[in-house]
């Protein structure tokens, strides 16, 4: 009883972002991506102090929502991966139809404001093939690759279309990295990396 309170004496810090369900390793390392961007930004403007004030209010409004989001269960990120990888595939679809062309590359939608849909993809993804997987079993069959591998090429066609690469190669990566993880035999993971 007594090492316990004094371990929660010694870190009040650590308390309080458990609390709040952030883990203290991953913050520090977000806040130091954060710092070095604020001063690569700032050299690259010409020690602008207006582009510095504007990314550290983006950088504000991120740590806000980043708090706020983990505050939500992974029961919760269950229930609404499958609609948001839906919406996401179909947003998508949508750009190519009815998307404003920038450049030679149609990524984005006007809603009042422009939005790239691909962006949202990125977490849609990861939250859909884990989705899936998770309700097989582990590690999961030949069948749940293919179909798994098939939930990752629609949205990544569909990307390499507008034209984007980039983005298309981070979607990809994003969904395969999950279906790695859920332990598939190494075998298709030499064939994988061969390819």
């Amino acid at each position: 009883m007594i090492a316990q309170n004094n371990t929660s004496w010694n870190h009040p810090t650590e308390g309080v972002l458990h609390k709040f369900h952030i883990d203290p390793s991953l913050l520090l390392a977000v806040m130091l991506i954060f710092i070095i961007s604020l001063i690569a930004i700032y050299s690259a403007s010409n020690s602008n102090v207006d582009v510095l004030i504007n990314q550290s209010i983006r950088i504000i409004i991120a740590t806000i929502s980043m708090v706020m989001i983990a505050q939500l269960s992974p029961l919760t990120y269950e229930r609404i991966g499958f609609w948001l990888y839906l919406l996401c595939v179909s947003l998508l679809a949508i750009v190519l139809l009815f998307g404003e062309t920038v450049n030679g590359a149609t990524r984005w939608l006007n809603i009042g404001i422009n939005f790239q849909p691909s962006e949202l993809m990125k977490i849609a993804m990861p939250l859909m093939i884990a989705r899936y997987i998770a309700r097989d079993k582990i590690p999961p069959s030949n069948q749940s690759i293919v179909f798994s591998l098939l939930i990752v090429f629609v949205p990544t066609e569909l990307i390499l279309l507008e034209p984007d690469l980039g983005t298309a190669i981070l979607i990809a990566f994003s969904g395969l990295v999950v279906i790695f993880l859920s332990g598939i035999r190494k075998r298709y993971l030499a064939i994988a990396m061969a390819a």
